[in-house]
């Protein structure tokens, strides 16, 4: 098990689970590190795909599934070509300002936005 993890990781997230987030933990009853469990195939994913897309829709449900496809990996690139702190940035501004598809296909407007938090509602971002 890694120091990391241990020492950082795993209080951390306890400490926001008593603030009332709903946390996975990585780690199973042997304590084995297991990606399955976070919903994720690698610890080297860093988004949930497959709430990333459930989200998309239930915010924007004029998103068709390219469209959804588009938004998934304007996030996962941000970080490819950046340093961590332009990454978080880009990754920030994205969060709060939004993005943009080229139409949405129920209404014929053009460059819509597309959100991905939902500042009405925040209890609905889990």
């Amino acid at each position: 098990m890694s120091n990391e993890f241990v020492y950082v990781e795993k209080p951390f997230m306890l400490q926001l689970k008593e603030l009332g987030w709903d946390i996975i933990l990585s780690e199973d009853s042997q304590n084995r590190f297991e990606p399955k469990l976070t919903l994720r195939d690698s610890f080297d994913d860093v988004i949930i795909e497959s709430r990333l897309r459930t989200a998309l829709k239930e915010l924007n449900d004029w998103l068709t599934d390219e469209q959804v496809d588009e938004v998934v990996s304007e996030l996962s690139r941000i970080g490819l070509r950046s340093s961590l702190v332009e990454a978080n940035r880009k990754l920030t501004n994205l969060l709060i300002e939004n993005t943009t598809v080229s139409e949405n296909t129920k209404t014929g407007e053009k460059s819509p936005n597309v959100k991905i938090i939902d500042f009405e509602h925040p209890k609905r971002n889990d």
